[in-house]
C-alpha cells in the first residue's frame, strides 16, 4: 500500500512537467499553433530591433524580413483554429448528445482557459513585477473596466497591445454555440458553409469599405479602427472548417487533392508573407485583402490537415512543435514584456545597437527570456486550471 503512493507521485510528476503532453485528435493542428505563434514572435522581435528596416538584409534574403514583419497574420492562424476547434466541439454535441447543450460548462471551460493568465498577466504588470517593462501609458479606472470587460478590441489599451485579441476570442466564444447551433439546425452543410462564405466576405468588404472611405492615416490608426474591431472573418474561415470536417464527402475530396489544395493554401500564403510587408508600406486596402485571403488560406490547410490526418501529422505533430503548441499561449502573453529587458541585456553585452552581433544577441535573449516567462507561467498559472477544466463535465 505505503510502495504505490511514491510511484504514483513519480508518476504524477513528469507527466505535470511534461511540456509536449499527449497528441490531440488532429495533432496537425498542433503544429500550425506553432507556426502560428512563431510567426507572432518573429513580427515584434524584428519590429523591436533598432536599425531594422528596409534593405537591412542582402536582396537575396529581403523575403526573409517580410516574413517576419507579416508576422502579424499569425494572429489570424489562431483565430482560424480556435474557429475550428470549438466549432467542432458544438458540432459534435449537436450530432451526437441527447441531452440539451451545457452553456454553463462550456463558458466554465473557456474561462479556465483564457482568464487565469489574461488576468495573470495584467496583475503582473500593473503590479510591477516585470522586470524594466511599463505600460504605454498610465493606466486609469476606465482602461481596468476595458481591460476586466474583454472590450479592448474596440477603446484600446495602452497596457499591452497584444491583449486586443483575447478580447476578439471572447466575443467569438459567446457567439459560437448561437452561430453553430442557428446554422446547423436548419441547414445542410453546404447550405452552412454557404451562409457563413457569405457572412465571411461580408466582413471582408466592411472593413474594404472602411478603408476606402475613410484611409488610415497610419498603421495604429488601421489598426486599432479596422483591424482589431472587424477580426471575425478567420473565426468564420475556422467554422466553415468544423463544418466540412463533418461531411464525409467534403473529407474525401480533402483526401484526394490534399497535395493541390496545400500547395495552392502555401502558394497563396509565400506571396503574402514574403512579397511586401503590407503594413509598413502603408497598403491598407492590400492589408485587408491579406487578411481575408491569409485566413481563407490557413483554413485550407486546416481543413486538409483534418481530412488527412496521418499524412500531415508526420511533421507537423512531431514533439517540439507540440511543446511550441501548448505554451502558444503563455508565449503570446508574455513575449511582448520581454522585450525591453531583452533590448537592455544586448546593450551590455554586444554593445551599440544596429550591429549584427547586437541583433544576435538581442533575438537569443528575446527568445530565451520568453520562453522562459512562459514555461513558468504555463506550470504555475495555466496548467492547474486546464487541469480543473479537463474535470468539469
Amino acid at each position: 500500500m505505503h510502495a504505490a503512493v511514491p510511484n504514483a507521485i513519480g508518476r504524477a510528476r513528469p507527466a505535470y512537467l511534461d511540456l509536449a503532453g499527449p497528441a490531440g485528435a488532429y495533432p496537425a493542428l498542433d503544429g500550425l499553433r506553432a507556426v502560428a505563434i512563431a510567426l507572432v514572435l518573429a513580427r515584434h522581435g524584428v519590429t523591436a530591433l533598432p536599425g531594422a528596416a528596409e534593405g537591412a538584409l542582402p536582396a537575396p534574403l529581403q523575403w526573409l524580413y517580410h516574413l517576419a514583419l507579416n508576422g502579424w497574420l499569425g494572429v489570424d492562424l489562431f483565430f482560424v483554429l480556435s474557429g475550428c476547434l470549438i466549432a467542432t466541439h458544438l458540432l459534435r454535441w449537436q450530432h451526437f448528445a441527447g441531452a440539451p447543450y451545457r452553456f454553463g460548462a462550456y463558458l466554465q471551460k473557456r474561462a479556465c482557459r483564457t482568464f487565469p493568465l489574461y488576468y495573470a498577466i495584467i496583475a503582473l504588470i500593473l503590479l510591477g513585477l516585470i522586470p524594466h517593462f511599463a505600460p504605454a501609458k498610465p493606466v486609469d479606472g476606465r482602461e481596468l473596466l476595458v481591460l476586466a470587460s474583454f472590450t479592448q478590441d474596440y477603446f484600446g489599451t495602452g497596457l499591452m497591445v497584444t491583449l486586443w485579441s483575447l478580447a476578439v476570442e471572447e466575443k467569438f466564444y459567446l457567439l459560437a454555440p448561437f452561430l453553430v447551433f442557428g446554422i446547423a439546425r436548419n441547414s445542410s452543410t453546404r447550405r452552412a458553409v454557404s451562409w457563413l462564405l457569405l457572412l465571411s466576405l461580408f466582413m471582408f468588404a466592411l472593413r474594404t469599405t472602411l478603408v476606402s472611405v475613410l484611409p488610415p492615416s497610419d498603421y495604429s490608426d488601421f489598426f486599432w479602427r479596422l483591424r482589431a474591431p472587424y477580426s471575425l472573418e478567420p473565426f468564420l474561415f475556422g467554422v466553415i472548417c468544423a463544418f466540412l470536417a463533418s461531411s464525409d464527402g467534403a473529407k474525401q475530396f480533402a483526401r484526394q487533392h490534399a497535395g493541390a489544395l496545400s500547395s495552392l493554401s502555401l502558394a497563396v500564403l509565400l506571396y503574402l508573407f514574403c512579397s511586401r510587408p503590407w503594413v509598413e508600406s502603408q497598403s491598407w486596402l492590400g492589408s485587408s485583402l491579406a487578411i481575408c485571403l491569409a485566413s481563407a488560406s490557413f483554413a485550407c490547410l486546416v481543413f486538409t490537415s483534418i481530412a488527412s490526418a496521418g499524412v500531415s501529422e508526420s511533421f507537423l505533430g512531431r514533439a517540439p512543435l507540440r511543446v511550441l503548441s501548448r505554451l502558444s499561449y503563455a508565449l503570446y502573453l508574455t513575449h511582448y514584456t520581454v522585450i525591453p529587458a531583452a533590448a537592455l541585456g544586448s546593450a551590455q553585452l554586444a554593445g551599440a545597437a544596429g550591429s549584427a552581433g547586437y541583433a544576435l544577441v538581442f533575438l537569443t535573449l528575446y527568445l530565451a527570456y520568453a520562453f522562459g516567462f512562459a514555461v513558468l507561467l504555463h506550470l504555475v498559472v495555466e496548467k492547474p486550471f486546464l487541469i480543473l477544466k479537463d474535470r468539469i463535465r
